[in-house]
């Protein structure tokens, strides 16, 4: 077992002074506004990818205006342009759903799977680069599965050890499937959240070390989903206690703001600085800056239920209803 762990005092008190300031700054935040005042809608297209194998809708960007959709019922991660013309189909095992897709910075993209069974391994992660030129030339440089870390012989036996230990694991039966739950850095190192386990595990960016934090000082916890920010620093959504927490490469808490429903809330890093939060039931985006710090709210025109940034400057927003892909790009 590897992670760094801190005291329960020091974390408690950070969080505690956190969630005050949050809750301060949110009652004092500007009036939703319209998110038309500060974005103009560019082009509504469909998604290129039909419906019924795109089930469920898990979406990332990457450079040059490249849309990544999985296709869940042929086991693929296909690559648009912004025209809707294809550019690569890359194969993974068809072993589970794809849950998470992400791009760090040198373009190289992670697929995340879960499996959804009561048994181990829980899923697999995986990452593909650029091989040449060609807007198809994608390979494979490493797959790993997860969990790492296992104190009992089966999934049943680990549930009724984290329960002898106080720990909650309703949220998290690996048969729930956790969409975002894994995430890649800017520098290439790899987050997975791991169903029933509360926990969290690192792979490096050079494939060969992995470390698994086992966030003791936030329990009982449930993690449901992650993101990597530009910075590094990694957010969470903790169904169990309906929070989103801030912290960094090492699994230390460093900020923590109230949430409701953060279960339900898509999480998207900016690529400037900070995320965003889209909201399908309320119809609006709250945008956080460095650091967390809350920048606003905008409603929405319509429902969204996936989000991707290009650029600091687009933003994508995908209606699941009507199937189609709204790009927005910022007003000066």
């Amino acid at each position: 077992m590897r992670g760094h762990v801190r005291t329960c005092v020091i974390i408690c008190a950070l969080l505690n002074a956190a969630l005050h300031t949050a809750a301060a700054t949110n009652e004092t935040a500007d009036s939703v506004r319209a998110l038309t005042s500060g974005w103009r809608l560019a082009w509504v297209r469909p998604v290129p990818l039909a419906r019924a194998a795109a089930a469920p809708l898990v979406v990332a960007a990457g450079r040059n205006q490249r849309l990544w959709i999985a296709d869940q019922n042929a086991g693929e991660v296909c690559v648009y342009s912004t025209r809707g013309r294809q550019l690569a189909r890359l194969k993974v095992a068809h072993r589970g759903v794809i849950s998470a897709l992400d791009v760090d910075r040198a373009d190289r993209l992670l697929v995340a799977q879960q499996r959804r069974e009561l048994r181990v391994p829980f899923g697999e992660v995986r990452i593909f680069e650029k091989s040449g030129s060609s807007a198809s030339s994608y390979r494979m440089i490493r797959s790993r599965t997860y969990p790492k870390y296992w104190t009992g012989r089966s999934v049943a036996e680990e549930m009724e050890l984290a329960r002898a230990r106080g720990e909650y694991t309703a949220f998290t039966p690996p048969e729930q499937l956790l969409l975002r739950g894994a995430a890649i850095t800017p520098r290439g190192s790899v987050f997975v959240i791991v169903p029933v386990l509360s926990t969290m595990e690192r792979f490096s960016a050079d494939g060969v070390t992995a470390s698994t934090y086992m966030m003791t000082e936030l329990r009982p916890w449930s993690p449901c989903w992650v993101i990597a920010a530009r910075d590094g620093r990694l957010v969470l959504g903790d169904a169990r206690n309906e929070r989103m927490l801030l912290m960094d490469t090492a699994g230390r808490a460093k900020a923590a703001w109230p949430v409701t429903r953060v279960g339900e809330q898509i999480a998207c890093a900016r690529p400037d600085r900070g995320w965003l939060m889209l909201d399908p039931h309320e119809h609006t985006i709250a945008w956080y800056g460095r650091d967390g710090i809350y920048e606003g709210r905008q409603g929405l025109p319509g429902r969204y239920e996936a989000v991707a940034m290009p650029d600091a400057r687009t933003l994508w927003l995908f209606d699941i209803n009507a199937w189609t892909w709204h790009e927005y790009q910022a007003i000066d």
